[in-house]
């Protein structure tokens, strides 16, 4: 990445002035040639966000949008290429404190979060589903990890020393949320705190999981919001595809 190369004027356009991109293969997705297709998708969400966003707004100097973008094309980089943050930043000649302080800020408005949602989302509308599903499917997995990389527990089950990540799909295995817990953190207690985000995104049906997502918990947590409904064990998986099953959409 030269140094020296300036944008030029339509690329300091913002994405609403902008025809969306499209990925450049159609049989699956080029990670380096749709890097464009990730920049637009992000810069629309934090464009959403900012609309939202309610209080007071400090007035100050605009954000560097070519700057921007190109933190944006880094972190996907980053994601996969699997380099080091400051390798990343080194070759670039973007200060590492510039890149993960504008990571770890998006992080916590949790933009990935309402972006791959969003993703998933628009994905069952291209398959002709509603927007919404009727039934989601949770699950957990057990994951080593290093001392420090976080909190750390002993799954005893799976005798597993590390995290544990819960996710809740539809039935094209698109992810709507996930939530990372120590590894000795109960089924039913790590899928807690995904249902009220559940439940704030309009979802009104049926939670499938296996025997571990049943018990006191999840019915003491549905019975104090209307918008959740019973939870029963999943049935056998089926291949994904873009046709409404029997078991929900």
């Amino acid at each position: 990445m030269s140094r020296t190369s300036r944008p030029n004027a339509a690329d300091l356009l913002p994405p609403s002035a902008r025809p969306a991109p499209r990925p450049s293969r159609g049989d699956g997705w080029n990670a380096l040639a749709d890097i464009e297709v990730f920049v637009f998708a992000v810069e629309a969400e934090l464009e959403a966000m900012d609309r939202e966003r309610v209080g007071v707004h400090r007035r100050g100097r605009k954000p560097d949008l070519a700057l921007r973008r190109r933190l944006i094309g880094l972190i996907w980089t980053l994601t996969f290429g699997g380099l080091q943050w400051r390798v990343a930043g080194w070759l670039s000649g973007v200060p590492f404190t510039t890149l993960h302080s504008s990571f770890a800020r998006w992080t916590r408005l949790g933009l990935w979060r309402r972006l791959g949602r969003r993703l998933a989302l628009d994905w069952r509308l291209a398959c002709g589903d509603e927007v919404l599903p009727s039934a989601v499917v949770a699950d957990s997995r057990s994951l080593r990890s290093a001392p420090t990389a976080w909190v750390r527990g002993i799954d005893g089950g799976k005798l597993v020393k590390g995290v544990k990540l819960f996710v809740v799909c539809d039935k094209h295995g698109s992810l709507l949320d996930l939530d990372l817990q120590p590894a000795n953190t109960d089924d039913r207690a790590g899928t807690l705190p995904m249902l009220p985000r559940l439940a704030a995104l309009g979802f009104q049906g049926d939670l499938l999981g296996d025997s571990g997502f049943r018990g006191a918990p999840l019915q003491r947590q549905r019975s104090s919001m209307t918008s959740m409904s019973r939870s029963r064990p999943a049935a056998p998986a089926t291949g994904a595809s873009c046709q409404t099953g029997s078991g929900g959409s």
